[in-house]
């Protein structure tokens, strides 16, 4: 069985096993998906009145990119950056 190079070995394992880098999360544990913003659906300014003016603002929640990544556990490491080859994987501390 060979190893693909874009697969990134943490750890070799006896008995011809492996520990890999999640290539979901690349190794961070955190997989943020970019989700056009809720605040200002993605255009990175919202209109606001203030004192009878309605200029337009940068907005505070995406910081003007119009798009938000939420920090989340990754699902496929369970937030641990690494996968075993196969089997399945669990957590002990």
């Amino acid at each position: 069985m060979g190893i693909s190079a874009t697969v990134i070995v943490i750890q070799e394992l006896e008995g011809n096993r492996f520990i890999l880098r999640c290539a979901r999360c690349k190794g961070t544990g955190v997989y943020s998906s970019p989700d056009p913003c809720r605040v200002c659906g993605g255009k990175g300014a919202v209109l606001v009145e203030i004192d009878g003016n309605t200029p337009f603002v940068k907005c505070a929640r995406c910081n003007g990119t119009g798009v938000y990544s939420s920090p989340d556990p990754c699902r496929a490491c369970k937030g641990t950056g690494a996968q075993p080859i196969s089997g399945t994987m669990e957590i002990i501390k």
